[in-house]
């Protein structure tokens, strides 16, 4: 059973100088520094941000030297880096690699080290893509553009996701795919798969043209454009997706959809359009999609307004309502207005949301709640930690199973307009992590990039699973940055090594037993809670230690 969050009132802020980065922050790669081999030097690009799962830190960076080409990199904490393949390797299937980072899609990572990753590859006159699974010391393919679709047509990586497939601790991965020489045409030429490591065997979750879930209407991809988004997988290998539905029995009334976890045999329907919503009001749509280990999918509500108004959570069974716009925000005083729609859910049941206030008053924050119990994590108008001005508005964030939350925001310090990633802990209140115009490395911050869902109101349905983000449970926090004198890299910043201090800032914060290190009642990671262990599973799925 998850463990519940207890809430307490606490006054906590850390309070870091102007301009100084704390102790806690580490640069693991630079501009310049060598790759694994030795043979070439790092040259990044802050556009592709880093992930951060268990104790792997993962990505792409081009590199210059004996060979200006480019390379999928996995590192740790303690600085150690690792090829997991880079330009000339050799595909499963003999054919070249010759690009890692163009495709502009994010790897994953699952506890073992394991990546999921994209590549170009060279085949005489044409440059397919590929999917694959592997570490530094082995790949697999996953599928190759061409390669046999279920039932018919030829896959093709889908290159307009921000991810290009989610990897869970087994090596199964699930994905998203456009396919190519169907029967159907247009009409079945998208779908979402899942892949448990067999050679050129694939199971279907869903495909454009099928029947939906429930029978009722076709299914016709996720978005307008009749493509299929990024779907999320757990560690039971369940998958859980979003899907518009034609020709269904709502479909003269409504633009259909609905909300679906499905492991390949057993569709479960979480939510779907018409149907009455939790806390009043009836579903008119979906955005957002994030699934926790329990089966549990969180999502944003339009009950019919053309804006999101509602954060949800449901297992197939029970639905049960966030936040609801008109309701109070945490701590009184005003009320939610609209949703961001992008979510994400932990393991104890709580979700991460950006939201505005008051319709009149347009102002925007950061909540963590699990229904019962929430906190405002951040507030965009008003003051951020001592020296570092005003939030300005939300950018990118993640959650975690201690329900502590990193964010990026736009920052206004002494009428400049500036960027900060923070991190709030629900023990200890906020924290800033690194801020432009912080020094570092003997130049200063110009730039930084975390890996999180974009918290921007009304923004597109969007997945981030814990496998990509930057963010892991043991408090430590990944990101790209960018110097005034060009250089670019990765740092890693540890909440566990940072002195909170006490503030007169008021926040709602959360207790439960394994913030403390105490073990939960299935593992016990680190000094922090970690996934359930299954059934079928002796150690924890997220660090392998055995359950206590």
């Amino acid at each position: 059973m998850a463990v519940r969050p207890v809430l307490v009132l606490l006054a906590c802020l850390l309070f870091v100088p102007q301009g100084a980065l704390a102790d806690s922050l580490r640069v693991l790669v630079l501009t310049g520094d060598d790759t694994p081999d030795e043979q070439n030097t790092f040259n990044f690009q802050i556009s592709v941000r880093p992930g951060l799962y268990g104790e792997h830190v993962i990505f792409a960076s081009p590199y210059t030297g004996i060979a200006n080409d480019s390379g999928i990199f996995r590192g740790n904490p303690a600085g150690q880096r690792f090829t997991v393949a880079q330009t000339g390797d050799t595909a499963p299937s003999g054919k070249s690699i010759i690009d890692l980072d163009t495709l502009g899609l994010l790897p994953s990572v699952n506890s073992l080290g394991q990546l999921a990753y994209p590549a170009i590859l060279v085949s005489g006159p044409s440059f397919p893509n590929g999917l694959f699974r592997g570490n530094e010391s082995e790949r697999t393919k996953v599928f190759e553009d061409g390669d046999a679709a279920p039932g018919n047509g030829d896959l093709s990586l889908r290159s307009n996701n921000e991810l290009a497939a989610v990897i869970n601790d087994a090596g199964d991965v699930a994905f998203s795919a456009s396919l190519l020489n169907t029967t159907g045409g247009s009409d079945d030429d998208e779908a979402i798969y899942y892949w448990d490591g067999t050679p050129d065997t694939f199971t279907q979750i869903a495909r454009k043209g099928n029947a939906a879930p429930d029978g009722d209407g076709t299914l016709s991809g996720t978005r307008t454009s009749g493509v299929f988004a990024q779907p999320v997988l757990n560690e039971a290998g369940e998958v859980g997706f979003h899907a518009l539905i034609e020709d269904s029995s709502n479909s003269s009334s409504f633009t259909d959809a609905g909300i679906f976890r499905s492991d390949g045999s057993l569709p479960i329907r979480i939510a779907r359009v018409s149907e009455p919503a939790p806390g009043g009001g009836v579903f008119y749509g979906f955005s957002g999609l994030s699934m926790n280990e329990a089966g549990s999918v969180a999502f944003g509500g339009n009950l019919g307004f053309g804006s999101i108004q509602g954060i949800y959570r449901g297992n197939g069974t029970t639905l049960t309502k966030i936040a609801k716009s008109g309701e109070s925000i945490p701590g009184g005083g005003e009320t939610y207005s609209f949703f961001a729609g992008s979510v994400d859910l932990n393991d104890t049941g709580a979700v991460a949301f950006a939201t505005s206030f008051d319709i009149f008053q347009g102002t925007e924050g950061l909540v963590v709640s699990d229904g019962t119990n929430s906190f405002l994590t951040a507030r965009f108008g008003t003051s951020a930690t001592p020296g570092d001005g005003i939030f300005k508005g939300p950018g990118r964030f993640a959650l975690n199973n201690a329900s502590q939350l990193a964010f990026t925001t736009a920052l206004e310090v002494g009428g400049n307009a500036e960027e900060g990633l923070f991190l709030f802990d629900p023990a200890n209140g906020l924290a800033r992590i690194a801020r432009t115009g912080d020094a570092l490395k003997g130049s200063t911050i110009t730039d930084l990039d975390f890996n999180g869902i974009s918290g921007q109101i009304e923004g597109d349905i969007l997945s981030l699973p814990d496998q990509a983000d930057g963010l892991n449970d043991a408090g430590q926090v990944v990101f790209a940055f960018e110097l005034a004198d060009d250089r670019r890299g990765i740092a890693i910043w540890d909440s566990t090594s940072t002195a909170f201090a006490t503030e007169s800032r008021l926040r709602l914060a959360v207790s439960s037993p394994c913030k403390t290190g105490a073990p939960s009642s299935t593992c016990r990671c680190r000094s922090t809670c970690s996934r359930k262990a299954t059934s079928t599973r002796t150690p924890c799925p997220r660090c392998r230690r055995p359950k206590t």
